[in-house]
């Protein structure tokens, strides 16, 4: 259903910049493209700015409470925090339909791929004491 909604989204607003720029579908495509990138990278900041957030200063007030010793060290570790970083990513990839331009979306996907495995690889060697 949201990604029916997004593909309707979309489409609206290619016919609109087309309408309103007397530019080609295919130049209202790839503007569209530009501003639907910018925008969801915004995003993807603020969700990775407020998830770090949440990681450092709720999660460990609820972890403080609990008699384990395991999330003290993941605490300690700072493994909720550099957690956090995966939710920009998986922002982008649920606002994938928006962009129309394929290029630009395959690109954006391509990115988005590459970051999900440098923020894996990253987030293994800061703990490599646990594996």
């Amino acid at each position: 259903m949201l990604r029916t909604y997004l593909e309707e989204l979309k489409l609206t607003t290619v016919d609109q910049i087309a309408s309103y720029t007397n530019l080609s579908n295919f130049w209202a495509s790839v503007l569209q493209s530009i501003i639907v990138v910018f925008l969801l990278l915004s995003l993807a900041w603020l969700v990775d700015k407020s998830a770090t957030w949440l990681m450092r200063t709720i999660i460990p007030s609820i972890i403080g409470r609990t008699s384990n010793k395991w999330d003290d060290m993941f605490l300690k570790n700072r493994v909720f925090a550099k957690f956090a970083h995966f939710f920009p990513g998986l922002v982008l990839v649920a606002f994938y339909p928006l962009i129309a331009s394929k290029t630009i979306r395959d690109g954006i996907e391509s990115m988005t791929e590459i970051y999900f495995i440098l923020i894996f690889l990253f987030f293994c060697y800061s703990h490599n004491q646990f594996i």
